[in-house]
């Protein structure tokens, strides 16, 4: 986070992101376990200091701390924005129901088409011939 913490405090800016965030949710299911995998490098004391033990991870004499690594892996937001955050991630639920919906309207469709078709096909079959379509 490139504000200071005081500063964010100050302005009352929800953290939505972090390193212990990002631990925290491991067992969140698998986008937590994703997520954690994904920041680990630049969260993990263990991870920072098998990093050091292996040569072809290491990043040499201007390698940054695990300290400032953690600090630059914090995320605010302005709590002017709070809400539009929330609204968002509603709209993103609500379009994905909508097309799950849309998607089982359209299976559901073809469902009755080809009923309709197996049923056409048995009239068929007892009376031996086919039926004109009546207008």
């Amino acid at each position: 986070m490139l504000l200071s913490e005081a500063d964010a405090q100050k302005a009352k800016s929800k953290l939505v992101a972090s390193c212990d965030l990002f631990q925290k949710g491991e067992g969140d299911g698998p986008e937590g376990a994703a997520q954690w995998r994904a920041s680990g490098a630049f969260c993990s004391e263990a991870w920072s200091e098998s990093a050091k033990r292996d040569p072809t991870l290491d990043a040499g004499e201007e390698a940054m701390s695990l300290e400032e690594t953690r600090k630059l892996m914090q995320a605010c937001v302005d709590p002017r924005f709070v809400d539009v955050v929330v609204v968002v991630a509603v709209v993103a639920v609500v379009d994905v129901v909508v097309v799950v919906v849309a998607a089982v309207v359209v299976v559901l469709l073809l469902l009755v088409l080809l009923l309709r078709q197996v049923v056409q096909q048995d009239r068929v079959a007892a009376t031996g011939f086919c039926e004109l379509p009546r207008r």
